[in-house]
């Protein structure tokens, strides 16, 4: 049976990037790992700049977002890291989510241990 084609095979990798890219960083809280390895590949190299907004949702304590997925955002920073991207505005996000007791510890403890590999990779190089 003849797999059919998707969307993103269709229209091109670069137009999606291009015309969505905001779009696709902002559904980041909601993937999971398989949708978040495609955003990846879709969307290259993250910057700065590209999670702004993304920042300010995951350290307003009353946003929803914040709480329903922190480890989506915690695989984010590192896969960045992975890839030689240092979100140094990610600390601050990283360091609310391990101060914030509504977290499991499993999800303080791995943003703990993003946060640390953020600082010694930003003091490495």
């Amino acid at each position: 049976m003849r797999r059919s084609a998707s969307a993103v095979e269709l229209v091109g990798a670069e137009t999606v990037r291009t015309k969505y890219e905001q779009n696709l960083i902002n559904f980041i809280p909601f993937a999971y790992d398989d949708d978040r390895k495609l955003l990846f590949d879709l969307l290259g190299k993250i910057e700065l700049s590209d999670i702004v907004e993304l920042n300010k949702r995951y350290l307003d304590k009353r946003h929803d977002t914040r709480y329903y997925m922190p480890n989506s955002y915690v695989h984010m920073i590192e896969e960045c890291l992975k890839a030689g991207t240092i979100l140094t505005t990610a600390i601050p996000v990283l360091k609310s989510f391990v101060e914030d007791i509504k977290f499991s510890v499993y999800e303080r403890e791995s943003s703990l241990r993003a946060m640390s590999k953020l600082i010694t990779q930003r003091y490495t190089i």
